[in-house]
């Protein structure tokens, strides 16, 4: 049965109600990827979709979240890899609700695969469930060793079995999972088979395996995938605003000088969707373009598996793994980019993930404005204690509200990555699918704030904000005056920028401005991030959230005060 050509469905998010009607609509067979993580699993769906950013829907009654694609007379399913003991659960739940799925893929590495397996098998019900096994990694095989495992796991477990390199998913392998689908039988579990009925095949250890010395690297390293594009974003941008000034801005504001009051502020005015909402997509799309870049290349080579698993350990003590550290540094991109893509994060920890990031990750706007703050008082260095800050006070924050389970009881079940030559059209795919995810989710959500914005701004309800709040900055010793920063920066980052305007920063002494840019930058996450929170994970979480990262905020900040006025003798 030939299944090609392939073809991708329209985006869209699907609810566990309405997935029985959706397959009637579309009168589409579903098979199911299952596995652990890096597996090979969306590699293969890249691969027989052609497309990575393909529909994401969250399942009622779970914390994880499936893709979707379309292939032939089939509706794909590809689920999050399982790194925890504890994803097993979320994974069967999604399971669960695709009650209705016809095919269960189950995704192995050949260099491990009975080990895998066996994993998978204890954790998830499969046994009885039409399914197929797709052996990965077939290159770090060899020939003979690979066909006597695929012909040893047809005996074992009698089902079809595939054995593929997921990374270049030839023609003809695409075709041999499309015919194992078709095929697809009970899967049964074999009782009494020992680990060492296959090979295991243990990657090279590497200088992020070496004790102490590894976990610091591996943040060097990390802190190079992000600061690296982020620095070559901001000269870009740099070089390209005079441009935008002289050509575009000045054009825009010269159109919609005489329309009436409502219709230029709007447009044109301090959040106008043709002034600020340029700006918008000059200094961060570079970024999200870069940052997804150099993420997409330390997936393929397999330097984010390796820099990632050197710091699990320590990331553990504050509620996070080491794979959480990519999606929280993202944020120093864009937090909502950051948001989405702590979907990758285990199902146990998401939720501190996403709480570390509205807290400590300071977006290119935050950064640009922080620093550009800091210079203008002649004290550029502060922006060092200020990141400093910034992290330890998130650390304790996230760890004092960690949800789920302890993510320190849950055993790790992932391999050790292999080093590769990344595929040049998968890191393609990858970085599309990143910027594909900023443009969809991130802009339009932003440029409705910015018509929300002016409207509050021409009826005077920001100013009447900032004057009841002038009491709160009070109470940590900062002067009236930090009140339309602080509270323009829970717009939008870069309204920190009012503390450099002459008026507002002589009132300020250098301690004081410290903190004031401090809690301006925690107080709390930005709208256009709080309305992805809580598209991604609902209104209660995201009103939690907010409340505790206010009273946190406050609380450091006043504390934060004391010691800077110590420190200042």
């Amino acid at each position: 049965m030939h299944l090609s050509p392939f073809r991708l469905f329209g985006f869209g998010r699907i609810s566990s109600e309405n997935q029985s009607d959706d397959r009637a609509q579309t009168n589409n067979l579903s098979v199911v990827l299952v596995g652990l993580e890096s597996t090979g699993k969306s590699a293969i769906f890249r691969g027989l979709t052609g497309h990575s950013n393909a529909d994401e829907s969250n399942f009622r009654g779970s914390s994880v979240t499936a893709r979707r694609g379309g292939v032939g007379d089939w509706d794909l399913w590809d689920t999050p890899g399982i790194r925890l003991s504890a994803d097993t659960e979320t994974t069967q739940a999604a399971l669960a609700k695709l009650e209705n799925a016809d095919v269960v893929a189950v995704v192995v590495q050949a260099t491990n695969s009975m080990t895998q397996m066996n994993h998978l098998l204890d954790g998830l019900q499969l046994v009885g469930r039409r399914a197929l096994v797709v052996l990965t990694f077939a290159d770090k095989v060899s020939p003979a060793v690979g066909a006597r495992l695929a012909s040893a796991f047809r005996k074992l477990y009698g089902v079809p079995t595939v054995l593929t390199n997921s990374r270049r998913l030839s023609a003809i392998d695409q075709q041999k999972i499309l015919d194992g689908i078709s095929s697809a039988r009970p899967l049964s579990k074999p009782m009494g088979v020992p680990i060492g009925t296959a090979p295991v095949i243990v990657a090279k250890a590497s200088v992020f395996e070496m004790p102490y010395v590894g976990p610091g690297l591996a943040i060097i390293a990390l802190f190079g995938m992000f600061a690296l594009p982020v620095y070559i974003a901001f000269t870009l941008s740099s070089l390209l605003e005079p441009l935008l000034d002289a050509f575009l801005i000045v054009r825009f504001e010269a159109a919609f000088e005489d329309a009436p009051h409502v219709v230029s502020t709007i447009m044109i005015g301090r959040f106008g969707l043709l002034t600020l909402g340029w700006y918008s997509l000059l200094w961060a799309f570079p970024v999200v373009l870069f940052i997804g870049l150099s993420v997409a290349l330390a997936d393929e080579t397999g330097l984010k598996d390796r820099i990632t698993a050197a710091v699990d350990k320590p990331m553990r003590r504050i509620g996070l793994s080491g794979r959480d550290l990519v999606p929280v540094i993202t944020g120093f991109g864009c937090n909502v980019v950051a948001v989405v893509q702590s979907r990758s994060c285990s199902s146990c920890n998401r939720r501190n993930c996403v709480t570390m990031i509205t807290f400590a990750s300071a977006c290119s706007y935050q950064i640009g404005a922080t620093l550009s703050v800091f210079n203008a008082t002649g004290h550029p260095w502060l922006f060092l204690p200020y990141i400093f800050v910034l992290f330890i006070v998130g650390a304790i924050y996230t760890r004092l509200f960690s949800q789920g389970p302890n993510i320190l009881e849950n055993r790790v079940l992932s391999d050790r990555a292999f080093f590769q030559r990344p595929s040049m059209r998968a890191v393609t795919t990858r970085t599309k699918a990143m910027v594909h995810q900023f443009v969809y989710s991130a802009l339009p959500i932003f440029y409705a704030i910015c018509v929300v914005a002016s409207v509050l701004s021409l009826l005077g309800i920001i100013e009447w904000l900032s004057r009841i709040f002038e009491p709160v900055v009070a109470v940590v010793g900062l002067p009236t005056e930090a009140a339309m920063p602080i509270i323009m920066s829970t717009i939008r980052k870069d309204g920190i920028l009012l503390f450099q305007e002459g008026e507002v920063l002589s009132a300020f002494t250098t301690g004081q401005l410290f903190v004031g840019v401090y809690i301006a930058s925690t107080l709390t996450a930005c709208l256009v991030t709080l309305w992805t929170v809580r598209r991604e994970l609902g209104l209660s979480f995201a009103g939690k959230s907010a409340a505790r990262q206010f009273s946190v905020a406050l609380v450091s900040g006043w504390v934060l005060a004391r010691v800077v006025s110590w420190i200042s003798g």
